[in-house]
């Protein structure tokens, strides 16, 4: 999970993204299928927008689902982030007592400037 202060567009962000998980060796299936992969990288919130163009959803429309994204983003989330459509995330959420289940893969913490 990492937050960024970017002078870059969404859609920018996105492609740097990609481009990054080309360079480290994933593959996207032609046909568009969800497998296993060796990186995935999202922007799951960007700002207060909303944005909805092809490739491009944010927020990640799966974002509130996913205990796996919703934890680690509670632990690098400012105080009073919130979700454009929702409700509010980070530091509202507290991590969830059995989190370790939830979640068994570990995850870093970091904050870039791009």
């Amino acid at each position: 999970m990492v937050q960024v202060k970017t002078s870059l567009t969404a859609r920018q962000l996105l492609d740097s993204c990609l481009g990054i998980e080309r360079k480290l060796g994933r593959v996207r299936p032609a046909d568009g299928a969800k497998r296993s992969r060796v990186i995935d990288i999202d922007v799951l919130l960007f700002g207060e927008q909303t944005i909805d163009e092809p490739g491009l959803q944010v927020p990640h429309p799966a974002l509130l689902t996913r205990p796996f994204v919703r934890i680690p983003l509670a632990d690098v989330a400012t105080p009073g982030l919130s979700h454009p459509r929702r409700r509010a995330l980070g530091h509202q959420h507290p991590r969830p007592r059995r989190a370790a289940r939830v979640c068994p893969v570990a995850y870093a913490k970091a904050r870039l400037i791009l």
